[in-house]
């Protein structure tokens, strides 16, 4: 049995894992975009920087240019953080119920999982895989959703039924 507190960090790494390694390409590589269009504005503005006037003149309209990209760069880059973080809090107050107190039993052919008094099952072939970063494991019971389990709360024991059962049922993962 493994007993663990699921909590809005760990729903947050979910999302990161997933956004990370199930994303569209534009939302996987959005920093090489972003990065493309800065260089597209320097391009453009490469002879006003260059300029000796242009960094003598005090004026702040012909800053403006220089001012923007500096301004979007900062932005950009703190834009997808924001959003899971935003995502993650409208789930946690809209479904407070899926966090708390979990214990997921092993047994030879389901995973059960119950917590505050509702239970569910999982026959080991209704997975549709298996993926694991350095903190967790995730059990995908459709393409965006997994049960996550801390690994920290797992034994050798555990890990390995896990994996053996997962692999066992679904081949190729």
């Amino acid at each position: 049995m493994i007993q663990f507190e699921f909590t809005p960090k760990d729903f947050e790494a979910f999302n990161n894992y997933y956004i990370n390694n199930h994303a569209s390409v534009f939302i996987k590589y959005y920093r090489y975009f972003y990065l493309l269009i800065i260089a597209i504005l320097l391009f453009n503005l490469r002879e006003l920087l260059f300029m000796k006037e242009f960094w003598a003149i005090t004026n702040i309209t012909a800053m403006l240019p220089l001012l923007f990209i500096v301004a979007l760069v900062f932005f950009l880059f703190k834009r997808r953080n924001l959003f899971t973080k935003r995502a993650v809090n409208a789930f946690v107050k809209k479904n407070p119920q899926a966090f708390g107190r979990q214990e997921i039993t092993l047994t030879e052919d389901k995973l059960t999982v119950q917590r505050e008094g509702q239970k569910s099952e999982h026959s080991y072939s209704s997975f549709l895989g298996r993926a694991e970063d350095p903190n967790y494991y995730f059990l995908f019971i459709n393409t965006n959703s997994a049960i996550v389990i801390p690994k920290v709360s797992t034994t050798g024991t555990d890990e390995e039924m896990l994996k053996n059962k997962i692999k066992k049922y679904n081949k190729g993962n």
